[in-house]
């Protein structure tokens, strides 16, 4: 399981000549200070630095703001730095490795320092994307703006993939390894390239058939090649032909018996009910009196028409008789329409019968020379038609190998066993944060809550928490910090906030780096703790001197990088 973990961040602002530098301890940290104190605009500096813009807009906020975080991957260390969409990295000795305003290319350079290698189809399933450093920390981070809805609205541009919210959940709680998602997304685009090879199959059979129309294309052949393919064609026409009139045969035959079979059964039950028709009748009359025994002459009262129930017993042969006339009517109708097919099979026949019969004749001098156009076209259609059959083949193929090689990846058992551990710590979370027992045997990883009032928000938090378990589970791929802001959503009253505040404090997975912004202090212990006392000014000028001294340097160095890249 790979490690990231955020270390330093420095931020500076030119415009107002202030500046703040907050350290981070490897496990807990607590960030305190009242509303407009700048909490949500330090946590979204960690994030926008790393090319992960979150939901929502800050106020009196100086966008030009320059932010650096120093971060480890593992036991590698790098510096992030940005500006106005400009972004570069360093190394552990602030030495230069990229400088950009490129989004496209600071994701590639991310991926690969993180070995992310999570990838999508666009939304036009054109183009096979990587994932960006959004995708990444989505898991992860729950946005005051936008995560503690039911909805993913915890970053910006997210829409521009193809359904990327299940794959990421699967890529780091391990249900799926990064493999399977590299061969789902070249399956798609393959699939559609296999589609767009058949539409052009069957536009060319169509244009063909028009052209034939006006000039015929089985005149006599000129050229040998032309002729050998059109000998192909007629052979390999004639063979379908033949194995789609076996099968018609087989089926007209089979339906024959069928019928055969009804219509006996149906001739035999109304002969049944003729004779019952016979006896129901000779009891209604002569039959009523009493019943005497053959062999000791004893006579009973009950007649023969209700001791042998003739009147239930004619219902349900006459319903018998009813189905096996249904019966028979649709198995005539299949017969009648395998019928045709196999005339409509003899149309063909007699069509290339003929055409092998004109091969024998004499040819005449204008055939040949009418001929001639005809013969240019075929060779060009046949050309095409042989291209695109290959091209049809090849992607087939392509396509179904990418298919056993998911399945191969993707097995029935670890993906129970993943969710069975996540339905679990989701019940578990709920019971911890104050929230009433629920059946989660059929929850989705992607299944967010949506519940109104003060549960909304703590069965947000049970959700994710429940995720971040998993992660962290055998399966897991990433150890990726969690950064919650401000868990105080809805209201949450002196017995639901506590419960929150412990949670979070002590009952998150033990090794996490955790990042929580809270309005007030809290009893809870956490490693370390800053405490931010002044609205509207997250940075203040008494900071500015050390950290100028940092964050100019670097600054310098990668705007010197992209204007020599430009120039």
């Amino acid at each position: 399981m790979k490690s990231f973990r955020f270390k330093n961040i420095w931020l500076l602002s030119h415009r107002d000549r202030k500046a703040r530098h907050i350290d981070f301890h490897p496990k807990k940290n607590l960030l305190i200070g009242r509303n407009h104190t700048g909490k949500t605009s330090l946590i979204r500096s960690l994030f926008l630095t790393l090319g992960a813009k979150p939901h929502g807009k800050l106020e009196v906020w100086d966008d030009n703001t320059a932010s650096l975080i120093e971060f480890c991957v593992d036991d590698r260390h790098f510096f992030a730095l940005h500006q106005s969409g400009r972004r570069a990295l360093f190394n552990s000795d602030q030495e230069m490795i990229l400088a950009t305003s490129e989004f496209r290319e600071w994701t590639e350079l991310f991926s690969k320092i993180t070995d992310f290698n999570l990838v999508f189809l666009d939304k036009n399933e054109s183009e096979v994307t990587p994932a960006d450093p959004a995708c990444f920390f989505l898991p992860f981070y729950i946005n005051q703006d936008g995560s503690w809805q039911s909805e993913w609205n915890t970053f910006s541009g997210l829409k521009r993939f193809r359904s990327p919210y299940g794959s990421i959940l699967e890529y780091f709680t391990g249900v799926c390894p990064p493999e399977y998602y590299r061969a789902r997304a070249e399956k798609g685009q393959e699939s559609k390239k296999l589609e767009e090879h058949r539409q052009e199959h069957r536009l060319l059979e169509r244009t063909i058939e028009r052209f034939s129309r006006t000039l015929t294309l089985s005149g006599p052949k000129v050229n040998a090649k032309n002729f050998e393919d059109e000998i192909a064609i007629l052979t390999r026409e004639v063979t379908e032909l033949n194995s789609q009139q076996e099968v018609l045969r087989s089926e007209v035959v089979r339906e024959q018996d069928l019928i055969s079979s009804l219509q006996q059964q149906v001739k035999m039950a109304d002969a049944a009910l003729s004779g019952y028709e016979y006896d129901a009748k000779y009891l209604q009359t002569d039959g009523s009196g009493p019943l005497v025994c053959p062999t000791c002459h004893a006579e009973h009262s009950k007649s023969f028409l209700d001791i042998l129930s003739f009147s239930e017993d004619a219902r349900v042969l006459r319903e018998l008789t009813g189905r096996l006339r249904d019966d028979a009517r649709q198995v005539k109708d299949r017969y009648s329409r395998a019928l045709t097919k196999l005339h409509s099979l003899d149309e063909n026949y007699f069509r290339i019968r003929t055409l092998l019969e004109s091969r024998r004749g004499a040819l005449k001098f204008q055939d040949v020379i009418n001929s001639m156009g005809a013969e240019r076209a075929f060779a060009a259609f046949e050309a095409e038609r042989k291209q695109l059959r290959a091209e049809i083949s090849a992607a087939i193929a392509l396509v179904d190998g990418l298919e056993e090689k998911m399945k191969t990846l993707r097995t029935a058992k670890r993906t129970r066993g993943i969710l069975n551990d996540f339905r679990t710590h989701y019940s578990t979370s709920r019971v911890a944060l104050q929230l009433p027992p629920v059946d989660a045997s059929k929850m989705k990883l992607t299944g967010r809550p949506d519940l109104s009032g003060s549960g909304g928000p703590r069965s947000i938090l049970a959700y994710y928490a429940a995720i971040w378990r998993t992660c962290q589970g055998s399966d897991g791929t990433y150890d990726i910090p969690i950064v919650i802001d401000s868990p105080n959503q809805q209201a949450q009253d002196d017995i639901n906030l506590p419960a929150v505040l412990q949670f979070i404090a002590e009952d998150l997975p033990e090794n996490l780096q955790l990042i929580v912004g809270l309005e007030t202090p809290t009893e809870f212990s956490f490693d370390r703790e800053h405490h931010l006392e002044q609205k509207y000014s997250l940075l203040g000028e008494e900071y500015w001197d050390d950290v100028e001294q940092i964050v100019e340097p670097l600054l310098t160095k990668m705007y010197e990088m992209i204007s020599s890249d430009s120039k």
